[in-house]
């Protein structure tokens, strides 16, 4: 979102503003640069990132800022390709990554029935890695 301070058209309430983007799973940034910017506004409505200032002539390092923080967070996703010797069956995979004092672990089952040889990890994989999406949690099952 991109303005040059206070939303003198009113035409939508604030209340449906913020209404509306509880309702979206997307990121919003926002870039605010004039004399009228009112920086607790802004920051509300970009919930994922902000740059503010009073001085209209900012408006090229403000998208330059948020650029380089929307391009950070696009470099946060891997792909991890694993051949499994298994043809048949259901497998569990884990992986564990460790830097410094940090460390993360990840189970994945899958069912190995119909796989065959020459996997190959280098080949690029048949789905789309343009736009990754994390799926919700599934809901807890009611006992």
């Amino acid at each position: 979102m991109f303005t040059d301070g206070t939303d003198h058209a009113s035409r939508v309430s604030r209340d449906t503003l913020h209404a509306a983007l509880s309702e979206v799973d997307v990121e919003v940034y926002a870039i605010a640069v004039g004399s009228e910017v009112n920086d607790e506004e802004i920051r509300a409505i970009g919930r994922n990132g902000t740059f503010t200032s009073k001085n209209s002539a900012d408006i090229s390092r403000g998208f330059n800022e948020i650029g380089a923080r929307i391009e950070g967070f696009s470099k946060r996703y891997y792909l991890l390709s694993y051949c499994t010797p298994a043809r048949a069956g259901h497998h569990n995979v884990e992986i564990e990554a460790v830097k410094g004092r940090m460390s993360g672990r990840l189970g994945y089952d899958f069912k190995a029935d119909g796989f065959g040889p020459n996997c190959n990890p280098n080949q690029k994989p048949a789905f789309s890695t343009r736009n990754p999406r994390t799926r919700p949690l599934p809901k807890p099952k009611a006992k």
